[in-house]
């Protein structure tokens, strides 16, 4: 994973857009590079846009608010908490965003965070990642949204990316000089191995979980075997009892049986008497509906008969009726004619004064020209002499900020002269300072030197004499009686007067005679023994040590001295150097400050020219536009032709439309002159055909009274059927109708006489009464004999089940109890707590080795002197120093550069270690070399440079001393402004 660029937007003080481009010269082409600035410049905010970007996370805002704190700063919607990313916004934006372009896999992609300020709120926070194509030119080009995180693509969690790539070396100084206790929290918490105790506490569930499994299988047997039947006599004959029931109970179904049977038939006997009477009254009640319907039911086929002439009557009527609707119409479209023809006349008559107004608006236009071609002349003259103006105002608005930058010049170049002369007074009285401390150094140096020899002149004279090896065994032998001795006198507090010695059989016992029968007083004599030798002992060991360092440290003295000595040569002509560079930028600057005061009077001189020709084109543009004020008044001569040219256009728009209403009045005379005539011609046939179907009928009915003399019909009858207003189509669906439910009737009727006398071919012996009691008294015999039944069937289930599942269980018991018997003793292994506290102890044991193997890996490329080394099962650590002949040195020994040093190969490890196996290209390192000297900070820069060719990383280093900047060439440069905001500048 590369990150290839970081862009921000109003990002906490660095205000507006910022661009840094990882990949681009000098950051693409170096090694290692700084990230420099004073404090609140905002240095650290550049891996916070970073993190923000990638995870919508950042370190600065990475913590958990106490409960109080949570009341106090209140619900974090009106007003941000103090631990909410969204406070980076720039104070008083209302915008902002991080983005970072980086590669994964041969892949480019684009990860933003943003949010922005919404009237009275903070919107929620957005974080979005899409894919990244290259233009022909290598420029980014923004492609699909995807749906992975960046934490899918790079494959870490936000606390791995931040121990991997951002390396805060200030968690490792705190972790090097913790006790075991805390070490062992830090360490959980910097390496995410935490995932321990988690496991203790599922150990635990599942230890639980399998004791409370084997409980119930327990409980569930025991319930079990009471529902056995142990009795194999007392089972036999539950079977017997329960195979007789049965027997009777199919007995007693099936007289039930029979007695329903007979019951049923006389309900069917009442069912069909009922039925019977119902289909008789339903006959009846069809035979009177027939017969009341049977005057309708002639009028309706005399209408049948008499339909071809009831039709011809009627097309006789709608000829007759259409002859007088187009006479009619006729005559209105008559009367539509007379109108349209006066519209005609008024039409023309109008268009005629139309035409004289297009011939009016022509005449004002070419009264108008001269005037207007005037006003067009001045109206170009105004124009260029603006263009002039505008010239003229830009050239004084340039002379005004050259002007304005040659005073800031000044301004700032009399600064820096002031800055030079008390840099030249500062550095004269540190120079002073300097040798006042070298010479305090080596006077202290030798005073420790004589020290240490006066020491060790003590320690010889105390201990040359004693013999190491003879003060151990003396130590070991003591311990011994201390651990039998005690034992020893236990037992013999145990002896009885008279009795025989469990050890030497005797049965005289001097110890009781002396009276010596509290073992108190012989553990307590030999605990102060064994604690003498003990401490004797350590004491020796100490001196020894103690001897040790003091000669090393005295036989270096002189090559430390000469070290020092040349150190203070170096600094006093480093500080010599920079009171000669800051005399010599002081003659350049005072210099340059002549040459700007000479450059602001020059450009006085020229703004003055300037304004005076402004003033003078002003004026001749104000004459200019008087004149064509009085020529045209208010109005533009753009607005004078176009007034002109709308009041010939609406003229002439008149005419026009006035032409097309004409000819439309000429086509609608036309239509209804057409129209008149084609419903007169139209009138005329349909009075002919009236006149055809009257003579037609008559001649119908003639034939029809000749045929039918026993029912003559006239035209009076037809019309009397033809206006009656019975439907007939349903007078013939309600005779049907009838008919049909009477022939139903009559076949339901002799349906129910012929079951009937089916019926009485079963009739059963009882009455239905006598046999309903018997059925009473039947049933409530059945009930009680199945509850007996279903006791004794119930019982013997039981029976069988429980003996069935006691095999399951007992199966089920084995398995359990090996499960239980597993998960207590993998429980105890860790400690038997649910903190899991031996499981995490052995972990974090584990990891700590692993880390300092790859420290050591990072120690070797700092400085070979050190290596750290870890006490076997424990998580204290020490140093090897092996330039003093491999002596193991407690943390506590180190120097604050030392510490810083190791610290650094932790970080580094730690990098290593939560790397996953992903190979990461940049490294971020915040803080922490203040406290290296020239020659060790010199040497951790050489080692972070190896880096690149090593491991492919480019190493970004942010730090306040000016040491660090100084040793690093290529630099992203923060400045402040003055009002609270930085910008970026990168120097190489």
């Amino acid at each position: 994973m590369k990150i290839l660029e970081l862009q921000t937007n109003n990002i906490a003080s660095l205000e507006g857009f910022n661009r840094i481009s990882f990949t681009e010269a000098p950051l693409g082409d170096c090694k290692i590079f700084s990230i420099t600035g004073p404090t609140g410049s905002g240095k650290s905010t550049l891996l916070d846009a970073i993190c923000l970007a990638l995870y919508g996370k950042a370190p600065r805002y990475d913590r958990e608010l106490t409960l109080d704190q949570r009341a106090e700063e209140g619900d974090g919607k009106s007003e941000l908490r103090s631990n909410d990313p969204r406070n980076i916004m720039t104070r008083g934006a209302k915008d902002c965003f991080c983005k970072v372009y980086f590669e994964s896999g041969n892949l480019i992609y684009l990860a933003v965070w943003s949010t922005e300020f919404k009237r009275i709120n903070y919107a929620p926070a957005l974080l979005t990642v899409n894919k990244i194509t290259l233009d022909a030119e290598g420029r980014y080009i923004t492609g699909d949204f995807t749906e992975l995180t960046a934490r899918d693509i790079i494959g870490l969690e936000y606390e791995q990316f931040v121990k991997t790539v951002l390396l805060a070396q200030g968690a490792f100084d705190g972790f090097l000089k913790a006790d075991s206790e805390k070490k062992s929290e830090l360490l959980e918490r910097l390496t995410g191995i935490n995932t321990y105790k988690y496991m203790a506490g599922l150990i635990r569930g599942r230890n639980e979980e399998a004791k409370e499994k084997l409980q119930d299988i327990n409980s569930r047997i025991g319930a079990r075997k009471e529902l056995l039947i142990e009795d194999e006599e007392e089972l036999n004959l539950l079977i017997s009892d329960i195979a007789k029931a049965e027997a009777d109970a199919k007995a007693g179904r099936e007289k039930r049986d029979r007695i329903k049977s007979d019951i049923l038939w006389w309900n069917n006997e009442r069912k069909l008497n009922d039925g019977l009477g119902k289909a008789l009254a339903e006959l009846d009640k069809a035979e009177t509906a027939v017969k009341e319907i049977d005057e309708m039911r002639g009028r309706m086929e005399m209408y049948y008969t008499l339909e071809p002439a009831i039709r011809k009557y009627r097309e006789i009527g709608d000829a007759n009726a259409e002859n007088w609707r187009l006479t009619e119409l006729a005559t209105n479209n008559k009367e539509k004619l007379e109108g349209l023809t006066a519209e005609l006349k008024i039409a023309s008559d109008r268009l005629e004064e139309y035409k004289a107004g297009v011939t009016a608006a022509k005449e004002r236009q070419i009264e108008k020209r001269p005037i207007i071609l005037k006003a067009r002349e001045l109206q170009t003259q105004i124009k260029s002499e603006e263009a002039e103006l505008g010239n003229a105002v830009k050239e004084l608005d340039s002379a005004r900020k050259e002007l304005e930058t040659t005073e800031l010049d000044l301004k700032n170049n009399q600064e820096s002269i002031g800055s030079a002369v008390k840099k030249i007074e500062r550095v004269t009285a540190e120079s002073i300072d300097i040798k006042k401390n070298h010479d305090n150094e080596i006077a202290a140096h030798n005073m420790k030197t004589e020290a240490d020899r006066e020491v060790l002149r003590k320690l010889h004279e105390i201990w040359e004499k004693e013999d190491g090896e003879k003060i151990r065994r003396e130590r070991d032998a003591a311990f011994t009686i201390r651990s039998i001795g005690g034992q020893i006198a236990a037992m013999k507090s145990q002896l009885e007067r008279g009795e025989a010695c469990p050890v030497c059989g005797s049965t005289q016992h001097p110890a009781l005679i002396s009276g010596l029968s509290d073992i108190s007083v012989y553990k307590d004599e030999y605990e102060r023994n064994y604690q003498a030798k003990e401490s004797k002992l350590r004491e020796y060991n100490a001196a020894q040590v103690k001897i040790v360092t003091l000669q090393k440290n005295i036989t270096n003295s002189d090559e430390v001295l000469t070290k020092i000595i040349a150190r203070h040569t170096v600094e006093n002509e480093a500080h010599q150097k920079m009171v000669a560079d800051a005399k010599s930028r002081q003659a350049a600057l005072e210099s340059l400050n002549t040459a700007l005061i000479k450059n602001v009077d020059d450009k006085n001189n020229v703004l003055d020219k300037i304004t005076k020709t402004a003033g003078n084109i002003q004026k001749a543009i104000a004459e200019k536009r008087e004149n064509l004020r009085q020529l045209i008044g208010d109005r533009t001569v753009e607005r004078i032709e176009a007034i002109l040219e709308e009041a010939l256009s609406e003229a002439e728009k008149r005419v026009k439309n006035q032409e097309e209403a004409i000819n439309a009045l000429g086509k609608s005379i036309r239509a209804v002159e057409t129209a008149i005539a084609e419903n007169m011609n139209e009138a005329k046939l349909k009075k002919e055909t009236a006149d055809l179907k009257k003579s037609e009928l008559e001649d119908w009915i003639v034939k029809y009274n000749v045929s039918h003399p026993e029912s003559v019909v006239s035209v009076d009858t037809i019309t009397g059927l033809l206006y009656d207003t019975a439907d007939w189509d349903a007078v013939r669906r309600k005779v049907t109708s009838l008919i049909n439910k009477r022939t139903e009737a009559r076949t339901n009727v002799d349906n129910f006489q012929k079951q009937l006398a089916e019926q009485n071919k079963t009739k059963p012996e009882k009455e239905q009464q006598e046999l309903e009691q018997s059925l009473t008294e039947l049933e409530t015999s059945i009930l009680e004999e199945n509850k007996r039944l279903l006791e004794k069937k119930t019982r013997l289930e039981s029976h069988k089940n429980a003996t069935r599942e006691l095999g399951e269980l007992t199966l089920r018991l084995t398995e359990a109890t090996a499960d239980s018997r597993d998960w207590s003793m993998l429980y105890r292994a860790i400690g038997g707590n649910k903190e899991g506290k031996l499981l995490r102890k052995i972990a974090q044991c584990i990891t700590l080795g692993f880390l300092v193997e790859k420290a050591n890996a990072q120690l070797r490329l700092f400085n070979r002197r050190y290596s750290l080394v870890q006490i076997e099962n424990t998580l204290t650590l020490k140093v090897i120093d092996h330039d003093r002949g491999d002596e193991e040195r407690v943390i506590s020994s180190l120097s604050g550069g030392e510490t810083f040093i190791v610290s650094l190969a932790l970080a580094l490890a730690l990098s290593d270690l939560s790397s996953k196996n992903i190979s990461f290209k940049n490294l971020f390192i915040d803080e922490g070399f203040g406290t290296l000297d020239s020659d060790n900070l010199r040497m951790v820069i050489d080692a972070l440079s190896v880096l690149q060719s090593e491991q492919g990383k480019t190493v970004g280093v942010i730090s306040h001393t000016a040491e660090m900047s100084a040793g690093i060439s290529t630099r992203i440069v923060l400045t402040k402004r003055g009002n609270g905001s930085s910008y970026i500048q990168i120097e190489a």
